[in-house]
């Protein structure tokens, strides 16, 4: 790891799980509040079950929990890409390998650019060799805005397929999480 990523991953904050909050979760006390969201945003789409707790997670915590790896984000930003997911065509694109397995296109987008700021800056300082330059803070802040501005952003997984011209969204989903577990829970799913 280089100077430069060093500084960068030095900011991130991880997400601090509360085990005692975790353990009050329960679908039911959130299962209005996700099925009037849901059928606002993505009134044409089928969700499933997967998608439908990991919301009742976020309202209920201000995160959810995937494969134990804590994420957090608002609940606004996953709504507003599930909102426009019918638009979007396929995503980010398909998930070859994930796809293979289940044996259905798999498709993606991504959702919380902002909660994977560091990600995409150190992506970003990688790409214009930030670790060449004289690193004073004018040119790590100057780093940081273009980093944030870069229309090429990563952030975690939104899982979709598409089949006959209807929309099932799946999950929300991390790259650290691993194709395995994704596909043990498409493959419950289906």
């Amino acid at each position: 790891m280089t100077r430069v990523e060093q500084i960068i991953r030095s900011t991130d904050v991880k997400v601090r799980r509360d085990i005692a909050l975790e353990s009050t979760w329960l679908y039911g006390d959130y299962e209005h509040m996700v099925e009037e969201a849901l059928s606002f945003h993505c009134p044409t789409c089928k969700v499933s079950d997967l998608l439908k707790l990991q919301i009742s997670q976020l309202y209920h915590q201000g995160y959810v929990v995937i494969e134990n790896i804590a994420v957090a984000v608002p609940v606004t930003s996953v709504l507003s890409v599930l909102e426009r997911i019918s638009d979007i065509g396929n995503g980010r694109g398909k998930l070859r390998n994930i796809s293979d397995q289940v044996g259905f296109k798999i498709l993606h987008t991504h959702f919380g650019h902002s909660s994977f700021i560091v990600e995409n800056w150190a992506n970003h300082a990688k790409c214009t060799k930030l670790q060449d330059q004289d690193l004073d803070i004018e040119t790590m802040y100057q780093s940081l805005i273009e980093s944030v501005s870069n229309n090429y952003k990563t952030g975690e997984w939104i899982v979709y397929s598409k089949h006959n011209g209807s929309i099932t969204i799946w999950c929300l989903w991390l790259h650290e999480a691993g194709d395995e577990a994704l596909v043990r829970e498409l493959k419950a799913r289906t």
